[in-house]
């Protein structure tokens, strides 16, 4: 996948999307379809979220990477991919999770 410039997930159904993660991780940018994990990864910068299913989107994602490869910056990608999914933003998440269910239990 490093060698890649681009990952397409052309799915009909993704639960999180983890193939995009490490994709972002790598600083590559995707093209995805809007069906379930991609649209909360996705974010202006990291790739094109289109209409699963729709072949001619598809295609016109592909042209469009292919003319402005140059608009996506890998380190931009990858240090979302650290600041979002990274083990120290994770992790502080969880905390945060379990730090409110303690309070809301202790109530």
């Amino acid at each position: 996948m490093q060698l890649a410039d681009c990952l397409v997930l052309p799915s009909y159904y993704e639960t999180f999307g983890v193939v995009l993660i490490e994709a972002l991780s790598s600083g590559i940018p995707f093209i995805a379809t809007n069906c379930g994990g991609a649209n909360d990864i996705h974010e202006d910068g990291l790739g094109y979220l289109i209409s699963k299913g729709d072949r001619g989107k598809l295609r016109e994602a592909m042209y469009h990477f292919i003319k402005g490869r140059a608009n996506f910056s890998s380190e931009y990608i990858r240090s979302v991919a650290v600041q979002k999914y990274g083990r120290d933003s994770v992790t502080n998440r969880i905390m945060e999770i379990y730090d409110q269910m303690l309070k809301s239990s202790n109530k």
